[in-house]
């Protein structure tokens, strides 16, 4: 395991919304900047807590391929992550559909099985996995097989000509950017920007 610096910079650029709350979870998911705009118990960041080896090697038997060192990192550090709002996400680990305790079911990521198995585009490399997403649109982010992310739109494998050299690259320009579009409770003021534009590579 290798820690991700790059990830943890991220982070803190999200935590820079924490005066409008946080709440942490026991298994160190973080909620951060409570947007009661958006509902009552909604946050506009959630970073879902780390997953074991044991659960990463359960993902991994699940949606039927090995994960990248870069992607096993990732999943070290943080169980996916929904940012700005769900604007932007990473699927992770569902560990329970269970909704008896609303933050912990709201802190759990989408399943990353449903994007690579019961739902995956039709045409997609067997060796390319799906990763991430936009609500914006529903389309998605997908990992080569050498760890370079490209954006497609949710009925198609056809790139949307979105592409980054790794997901660093992607996590690290699309958080940066979002972050210009939201002010500082959480409203997000260029709502016609959510999704990059063709430039971004």
């Amino acid at each position: 395991m290798h820690k991700l610096e790059w990830l943890d910079e991220i982070f803190q650029l999200l935590v820079s919304w924490q005066g409008l709350g946080l709440q942490v979870l026991p298994d160190g998911s973080r909620r951060i900047g409570r947007v009661a705009h958006v509902a009552p118990e909604a946050y506009l960041h959630c970073i879902p807590g780390p997953l074991s080896g044991e659960e990463i090697v359960a993902l991994e038997r699940t949606v039927g391929r090995s994960f990248l060192p870069v992607l096993k990192d990732f999943y070290f550090t943080a169980n996916g992550l929904s940012v700005f709002s769900d604007n932007l996400g990473v699927y992770g680990y569902r560990r329970s559909y269970q909704r008896s305790n609303f933050a912990s079911a709201a802190a759990q990521p989408y399943d990353l099985r449903i994007p690579n198995v019961s739902s995956r585009p039709a045409g997609l490399p067997v060796t390319d996995l799906v990763v991430g997403y936009y609500t914006e649109d529903g389309s998605y982010t997908v990992m080569d097989a050498n760890g370079a992310i490209y954006r497609i739109s949710r009925d198609s494998s056809r790139p949307l000509e979105n592409r980054w050299s790794s997901l660093r690259e992607w996590l690290t320009v699309e958080v940066r950017r979002l972050s210009g579009l939201f002010d500082e409770a959480g409203l997000c003021i260029h709502e016609d920007d959510l999704l990059p534009t063709p430039a971004t590579r």
